[in-house]
């Protein structure tokens, strides 16, 4: 979804190089999808990002599928309809301009982890 919405608050500074990945691991490695956020320059910094968080858990994955749709937080911005620009990072569903669903289990690896974890918790319990 494209959002015509305009947010009420820019996206936190520094979380613009963010990037999300699902993943889509064997059921045997995890039981559960998770989703993966990383901080890259771009989308192939992103990509071995990414791919290091994955072996660092799990040393066995096959990371031509082990995740898929990395997007940029600025893509995820642009999608997202939540009111607040850091709200549309956790965003992964929409029915019209409502919000569906958010990110259900998140592995922040990056730095600012604990603030990640406060604002998608926030995202989720306001329910934008």
């Amino acid at each position: 979804m494209t959002s015509t919405i305009a947010s009420s608050q820019s996206l936190k500074y520094g979380w613009a190089s963010l990037w999300r990945a699902h993943t889509s691991l064997p059921r045997e490695m995890a039981s559960d999808e998770f989703t993966v956020f990383v901080r890259a320059i771009g989308r192939e910094e992103a990509h071995a990002a990414m791919g290091r968080v994955i072996l660092a858990m799990y040393p066995n994955a096959d990371l031509e599928s082990a995740y898929y749709n990395l997007t940029s937080a600025r893509e995820l911005v642009e999608q997202g309809v939540s009111p607040l620009e850091n709200d549309r990072l956790f965003e992964t569903g929409w029915q019209c301009n409502r919000v569906e669903s958010w990110v259900n289990k998140p592995v922040f690896a990056v730095p600012d982890a604990a603030e990640l974890f406060v604002a998608w918790a926030s995202a989720r319990q306001t329910g934008s």
